[in-house]
């Protein structure tokens, strides 16, 4: 029985830890949640999608479109989702300009959240900001210049009469509370099953396996291996996720900051992998380009990325990728 007192002791610090960091996570989204809860009431998120109409036409996109990229940007997918439906965008819209929007989503949404984690993490707010805004402007105009030329997807949108719509953004704030509460609470064990997962393959030799078996293209990459096991979590869960495990590692090793940075630079433009693609080709998109299309995107411009920092005088690349008192 010489077990049971490592058991215990392996319990209690995976729940002082998973209750650290999901503490970290609560000061990040609770305020978040509740300023664009604020801004959806007074329908600045509405007026604020006007302003980026002339940027949706450029893409061949409706006007309306970027009322829908708006909500994703400040809420999440589902925000998304709602303004699309509600507009009526699936009666007017092809499949190639669908998955044209559906692009824009994917790389860039949940920024409040998103980029207030990579900030934790010691990442600068804007670096990641326009990493991921201008990436996912270019590569969906690459997308959207691409299905133009070859005529690709231009039949129309077909979607069922009775597509269920993922909430409400009119919810009374009693029913936004219960479902904020909800949602929380599932972060919560989310983070708890994923640093037991991490302690439990790190203790059986399996995360030095796998680190070795990614090492030829994370360094072709030039991701550092400390942090590749975080950076496949952060790719198929989401960076709330990923990014939470990543603040846990910085706090308790010195991670390199390019090694952070380059991590988050992978998980931001693709994370999420499975989920948010399924929920893009919900709206209509096309599904081989919604799982396909962001990774090889994500890889080639990391491939870029880390080269050109590598030419980058050295006090300019610590600026960018390394937040001051961090």
């Amino acid at each position: 029985m010489k077990f049971l007192p490592s058991i215990s002791s392996f319990s209690r610090e995976l729940i002082k830890d998973s209750i650290r960091v999901y503490l970290d996570l609560l000061k990040i989204m609770v305020p978040v949640s509740v300023g664009i809860r604020l801004l959806q009431q007074t329908n600045a998120i509405e007026r604020i999608g006007h302003w980026f109409a002339p940027l949706a036409i450029s893409l061949g996109l409706p006007s309306g479109a970027s009322m829908v990229w708006v909500n994703t940007l400040l809420t999440n997918m589902y925000g998304g989702m709602i303004t699309f439906h509600s507009l009526g965008l699936g009666t007017s819209m092809s499949v190639a300009q669908v998955t044209v929007l559906a692009q824009l989503m994917l790389v860039a949404h949940t920024f409040p959240i998103e980029l207030s984690i990579a900030r934790k993490a010691g990442i600068p707010f804007l670096s990641m900001f326009f990493w991921r805004f201008l990436l996912a402007i270019s590569s969906a105009w690459l997308l959207y210049r691409t299905l133009t030329f070859f005529q690709l997807l231009q039949e129309p949108v077909r979607l069922p009469d009775v597509m269920a719509l993922p909430g409400n953004m009119n919810d009374s704030w009693s029913a936004w509370f219960f479902n904020e509460l909800h949602r929380y609470a599932m972060v919560f064990v989310v983070v708890l099953a994923l640093m037991a997962v991490m302690r439990l393959l790190k203790a059986t030799g399996f995360i030095d396996v796998f680190s070795r078996s990614l090492r030829p293209v994370m360094r072709w990459l030039g991701i550092h291996e400390s942090v590749i096991p975080i950076t496949v979590v952060g790719m198929t869960l989401g960076i709330l996720y990923g990014g939470a495990l990543m603040i846990e590692e910085t706090r308790k090793h010195q991670l390199a900051p390019k090694d952070v940075f380059y991590a988050f630079c992978l998980m931001g433009i693709c994370h999420s992998i499975i989920e948010d693609s399924l929920l893009m080709m919900t709206l209509g998109a096309n599904g081989y380009i919604v799982f396909l299309y962001r990774p090889v995107c994500a890889l080639l411009t990391l491939f870029v990325a880390v080269r050109l920092f590598n030419v980058l005088p050295e006090r300019l690349s610590q600026w960018i990728m390394q937040r001051k008192n961090k």
